[in-house]
């Protein structure tokens, strides 16, 4: 098959590939020419025994990859650039619905990835999160002093209606008949649910008590 052929024929993976790519400070005509360049080096080095033509275009463009990064060393990834968004979106929900900055496992348990990663994502960014804080010190921060505290938490626990909720509440506090438990971990041996579901359900909590205050 002629080169010209062969362009024509892988034209629509060409321009999906310049698409991709389209962010980066290098110009499209450019990025075409690149993925034009590939398509022929594919060509000349296609071997028929080792598998079809289409396969081994496609193999050839993913290095449109590193030409991208070594032609623009300030170009980020579109999957890379999804993240900083999706993250800083989250941030930005948490901080206004709990009304604080949210922590790094927090955003972990929220964007299912690893605390390394967020910890990258936070510097990255420029959205600097916070270390674990206790749920009491959020309660702290949640609700008006002049309330009594005991009576404060019984409105609260009563408002709840998930029983859960309810219960998370009671054994932080030691209320209601529960043993007062320190850390998340043993609220969620206790309750029967993960730690990332307890750090949630006390988000909830937290959103309760303001609309109480």
């Amino acid at each position: 098959m002629e080169y010209n052929d062969v362009l024509k024929k892988y034209q629509p993976l060409i321009n999906s590939t310049v698409n991709r790519f389209s962010g980066s400070t290098i110009p499209k005509n450019l990025l075409r020419l690149q993925a034009e360049i590939l398509v022929g080096e594919a060509l000349n080095t296609f071997d028929p025994q080792k598998g079809p033509l289409a396969n081994h275009v496609s193999n050839y463009m993913k290095s449109m990859n590193r030409f991208v990064n070594e032609a623009s060393p300030i170009y980020i990834p579109e999957e890379r650039s999804q993240k900083f968004g999706k993250f800083t979106s989250e941030v930005a929900t948490f901080e206004e619905k709990v009304g604080r900055k949210p922590t790094y496992e927090e955003m972990a348990d929220r964007l299912k990835m690893g605390i390394g990663d967020i910890k990258r994502l936070s510097e990255e960014t420029g959205r600097k999160l916070t270390s674990d804080i206790s749920f009491a010190d959020n309660i702290t921060m949640a609700f008006d002093p002049t309330f009594n505290e005991k009576n404060f938490l019984d409105m609260v626990y009563n408002k709840l209606e998930n029983s859960d909720e309810k219960k998370i509440l009671a054994l932080t506090y030691g209320i209601h008949g529960y043993p007062r438990l320190s850390t998340n971990e043993q609220i969620a041996q206790r309750v029967g649910v993960s730690e990332s579901t307890i750090r949630r359900k006390k988000d909830n909590i937290i959103t309760v008590m303001r609309k109480l205050k």
